[in-house]
């Protein structure tokens, strides 16, 4: 969790988002975050598309600072189009 992965281009046309944070699936919750398949319990993340610029400002301020500004904004992880929330 808190990783970034560089996707090297937009994820989708419309979006200023080339990276992805691995995060908690905080709209789904605990629920939706541990999971079991058989016997053996799996962690479920969300791959959060984010802007270079908020990948940037994690690597210098820390995840907690990034989520805090996603939060402070009502960041909208749907919108495909949102502008950097740094």
């Amino acid at each position: 969790m808190g990783h970034t992965v560089n996707f090297g281009r937009p994820w989708l046309p419309v979006s200023s988002c080339d990276f992805g944070l691995l995060s908690l699936p905080y709209l789904d919750g605990p629920a939706l975050e541990n999971a079991e398949i058989g016997a053996l319990p799996v962690q479920c993340l969300w791959l959060v598309p984010i802007t270079k610029d908020e990948a940037d400002f994690k690597q210098r301020a820390g995840l907690e600072a990034l989520e805090q500004k996603f939060e402070a904004l009502g960041f909208d992880y749907l919108n495909a189009g949102r502008p950097s929330s740094v």
